[in-house]
């Protein structure tokens, strides 16, 4: 049976689909409720509601929201590491050292140094391969794009890897937006092309719809995807998102932040198929203790949400631009995995 959430602040439970019924009691905000049964407004006298019958007596339909499942594959959900930001620096002991110790899953890039790294590294419960390139202003097709990531990405893949993240946060102009194309609706036929050629290379390959920059305005990766996903969701295994909180002193809001941006994203796009977090952080500087709190609490949260997959802890290390260089992102040079390991899991 169907189950709603109440929305109105109160909801008066009737005992007949009729407002001018007497009262069998109230439901709070937020009470998820058993439908029992649903009767249309036109085949009642009152005429102004759909009423919906639970165990206690009617409601009025207009006052809930439909409470929706996950029906997709069944997926055990793992916290992970994203790799440094650059392919070079998989080549330092330091950060080979620090991977090890971490010892998480890992989302990989495609390019360079990256695959020689992958049977030391990966984990065999999750891994991700964001498929990378850098459009550099340039009109790029789908052909001239998998030429140049094709070796990288079949290195991967021949050595195991699965499961790819097509680009990365395509509604930004620094990742291909005005140039590779103008809207939403261009990159969707733009990616299905793309998906097509790797699937074709790659049978095996779980495609993964790329996680988009939820900046400002924070919707606007909604319009975006809304627009490209009809053209690739039956060519994706699944989709990733990006989420992140700017709140640095409060850890309950800054989890919820996140919570609510995954279950809204969720209920919009994923309800079928698993969703990965692709990119996640506190970003903005903080004691490592806090983000260390922040991190572990997400865990739980998350791991009693069905269909999420995975939680890619952005970054490892990287070299931030310099805007970005202040907001502490990267876990290496700080004393967060410590206290990350300190909070039991």
């Amino acid at each position: 049976m169907p189950k709603v959430t109440v929305t109105s602040s109160t909801l008066n439970i009737r005992q007949q689909p009729d407002a001018d019924s007497p009262s069998a009691g109230q439901y709070k905000k937020g009470d998820v409720v058993q439908v029992i049964a649903r009767v249309d407004q036109r085949y009642l006298r009152d005429g102004r509601f759909h009423w919906l019958l639970t165990d206690k007596g009617w409601i009025a339909e207009k006052f809930t929201e439909p409470v929706l499942a996950y029906s997709g594959t069944a997926v055990a959900f793992t916290p992970a590491m994203h790799a440094p930001g650059s392919d070079w620096m998989w080549q330092l002991a330091e950060v080979q050292n620090f991977m090890r110790d971490v010892n998480l899953p890992v989302k990989f890039l495609s390019i360079g140094f990256s695959p020689d790294y992958w049977q030391n590294f990966h984990k065999p419960e999750f891994h991700l391969v964001r498929i990378y390139w850098k459009p550099d202003g340039k009109h790029w097709t789908p052909e001239k794009m998998w030429q140049a990531v094709k070796q990288d990405t079949l290195r991967f893949y021949n050595q195991g890897a699965r499961k790819f993240e097509l680009h990365n946060e395509p509604n930004l102009p620094d990742e291909g937006m005005g140039y590779v194309w103008q809207n939403g609706d261009e990159f969707g036929r733009w990616l299905a092309q793309l998906a097509q050629l790797i699937k074709a290379a790659a049978p095996e390959a779980e495609l993964y719809y790329p996680g988009l920059s939820p900046g400002v305005p924070w919707t606007n990766q909604f319009k975006f995807t809304d627009a490209a996903w009809p053209h690739v969701a039956d060519l994706m295994h699944g989709i990733c998102q990006h989420a992140y909180t700017g709140t640095t002193n409060n850890v309950s809001k800054a989890v919820n932040d996140i919570i609510d941006q995954v279950t809204g994203f969720q209920k919009r796009y994923a309800l079928e198929r698993p969703l990965i977090i692709s990119e996640c952080s506190v970003n903005r500087a903080a004691p490592a203790n806090y983000k260390a709190q922040v991190y572990r609490a997400l865990e739980q949260e998350l791991a009693n949400m069905p269909g999420i997959e995975a939680l890619v802890y952005f970054i490892s290390h990287w070299e931030a631009p310099p805007e970005q260089a202040a907001h502490q992102e990267a876990w290496m040079g700080t004393d967060l995995l410590s206290q990350y390991k300190r909070l039991a899991r």
